[in-house]
């Protein structure tokens, strides 16, 4: 019939019934591309590991010092450290939130990575961490330790934790 015929907006006929057709538009179906933010200028610069990092807190977990009857569980948090460059990460064990020991995670991890840290993102989470960071003489304490260090630090917002750059 093709052949003897022309039929006249076959291509549009086709197409619109195609439009309609459920079948086809499940077949044909594409996927949204997703638009991505760039990259923080932490996260965008190379350089080498443990320079650029985000430190976070996790627990408390309780734990015991040994094994045993009547052992008494103390309560610990884990610092954690999060390199922007390589995604490699760094856990210290820390006996509490307070501004002292933070500085002591910070100091033992200079010293395992010999190496000085020149930006760090703080990041909060709402539970317990959101006491510490409300003390804003603990926070005064660490910032004043990481200025006299040369560390540019930046207070990530506890609800939202994506703004880090990790």
């Amino acid at each position: 019939m093709k052949q003897k015929y022309w039929i006249v907006g076959t291509r549009t006929s086709i197409h619109s019934e195609v439009r309609r057709c459920v079948t086809c538009a499940k077949f044909n179906f594409e996927l949204s591309k997703q638009i991505w933010a760039d990259l923080p200028a932490a996260r965008a610069n190379p350089g080498r590991a443990f320079l650029k990092i985000g430190m976070g807190f996790a627990g408390p977990f309780l734990m015991t010092l040994r094994r045993g009857k009547r052992v008494k569980a103390i309560k610990m948090h884990v610092c954690v450290f999060v390199c922007f460059t390589t995604k490699a990460i760094n856990l210290e064990l820390i006996s509490d939130l307070s501004a002292q020991t933070c500085i002591v995670g910070t100091k033992t991890l200079s010293h395992g990575v010999k190496n000085q840290i020149k930006y760090l993102v703080i990041v909060a989470k709402m539970s317990s961490v959101q006491i510490f960071l409300l003390r804003s003489w603990e926070l005064e304490t660490i910032g004043n330790y990481l200025t006299n260090e040369g560390v540019k630090w930046t207070l990530n917002v506890p609800s939202a934790p994506h703004f880090g750059g990790l």
